[in-house]
């Protein structure tokens, strides 16, 4: 008899090929924010270099004390909260923004002796962003006074009601009104070149009373 021959083998089925899985989209780590340090010197007098400190809209600062008595430290300006009784060689906590707290604004402070509140050094600045420092006019009165500002910064002014006002030296500011409106003025002055190094005395008059007041803005070079 003839011999069978064999069948054919079927062909094995053909995997179907696997789906790809979407790539879930990676989040991105938020860039990393300085703390910066501000070391007092023995006597409490910063040195040239942090007394109108200019950085990031997310660092924060923080005080090491080397001062060689217990200070305080006095914002002028909100947001930040005093440092009360920092002992000699201690350091504070940072204060300041972060990654999903971005500050922009000025602020003006004073180191002051804990054991003899009129032993004091400043003011001094600290710019976070490009924000400028707020002085409140209230009465005639100025508030805080005097102020400092690093160069090319910027203040702004926030009254009670409309004053006329002239600076000495004149021509030192970018925009230089010569009248101040109520509430927030919408403009922040920005410091021209001119300005650098120098103290910066002005005077006001409201429209509506025989009374003058004033200020000076210190400019770091």
């Amino acid at each position: 008899m003839p011999s069978k021959k064999p069948s054919p083998k079927k062909p094995a089925p053909k995997k179907a090929p696997k789906k790809k899985q979407r790539e879930k989209p990676r989040r991105k780590r938020p860039s990393p924010q300085t703390v910066w340090t501000i070391s007092i010197p023995p006597g409490g007098t910063l040195p040239l270099g942090y007394k109108n400190l200019q950085i990031g809209p997310g660092d924060s600062i923080k005080f090491s004390n080397g001062a060689g008595f217990p200070v305080n430290i006095h914002y002028t300006v909100p947001p930040l909260a005093d440092i009360n009784n920092l002992a000699i060689g201690a350091t504070s906590g940072a204060a300041g923004g972060n990654s999903s707290n971005q500050l922009n604004v000025t602020v003006n402070y004073y180191i002051v002796n804990y054991a003899q509140p009129t032993q004091q050094t400043g003011p001094y600045s600290v710019q976070f962003g490009n924000g400028p420092l707020l002085i409140t006019i209230n009465n005639d009165d100025t508030n805080p006074d005097p102020v400092t500002i690093a160069k090319g910064a910027q203040i702004q002014f926030f009254c009670d009601v409309k004053y006329s006002i002239s600076w000495n030296p004149p021509n030192v500011w970018s925009p230089e009104p010569t009248t101040l409106q109520p509430g927030l003025n919408v403009s922040p002055q920005k410091a021209l070149g001119g300005a650098t190094g120098q103290k910066l005395a002005y005077t006001i008059n409201p429209t509506n009373r025989a009374t003058r007041g004033g200020g000076t803005v210190g400019i770091g070079s």
